[in-house]
């Protein structure tokens, strides 16, 4: 399946949930080392052909001492945890920041893409091109994906028994960016 801009989903906890979205033709698949350890990471990512993937640390009060044993193409960090990272991360990164109507969200120079949060639009038309834009509903997609931005990051989630999980968030939003034949 061809997608309409490129999707990054964040915060993959499953094998099944990283094979539905690979499945659905997203490009980017997310993990954070604090709920997904580096076996589970390594079990999840050997078993999903076709997506890149990215290590997710944006949350971390501290910064993980075992970055170099997640395989990953991209990390996604805060702005402040640019200068913590150890120099043998080869990754390219992925540098969250908030946008405000009055600021234009600038592109960092270590940064590969800008990940934009609680964003407008108004800000969001101020963004370099390299700007993946977090969405949290359905609604903000065909707005969103109008504009001239890199992609868009949506959130996974949990499984409530293993092999049991809800994709309508995911699915709603997939479908919405369905290239038809």
């Amino acid at each position: 399946m061809q997608l309409k801009t490129n999707v990054w989903v964040n915060k993959i906890t499953s094998l099944s949930e990283a094979r539905y979205c690979a499945g659905m033709g997203v490009q980017f698949l997310g993990f954070q080392p604090s709920v997904v350890d580096v076996k589970a990471f390594q079990g999840i990512t050997g078993w999903v052909l076709g997506p890149s993937f990215f290590l997710d640390i944006s949350e971390e009060e501290m910064m993980p001492s075992h970055l170099d044993d997640y395989a990953c193409d991209y990390l996604l960090i805060r702005e402040d945890q640019v200068d913590q990272l150890p120099a043998t991360i080869s990754s390219k990164l992925l540098i969250k920041k908030t946008l405000s109507i009055s600021q234009s969200g600038g592109l960092h120079p270590e940064a590969a893409y800008l990940v934009a949060e609680n964003w407008t639009l108004d800000s969001l038309k101020k963004v370099p091109a390299e700007t993946i834009v977090m969405v949290s509903n359905p609604d903000q997609v065909s707005a969103v994906i109008s504009l001239p931005i890199a992609g868009i990051l949506l959130q996974g989630s949990t499984e409530s028994k293993p092999g049991l999980m809800e994709y309508d968030h995911l699915s709603a939003v997939l479908e919405m960016l369905e290239i038809e034949d």
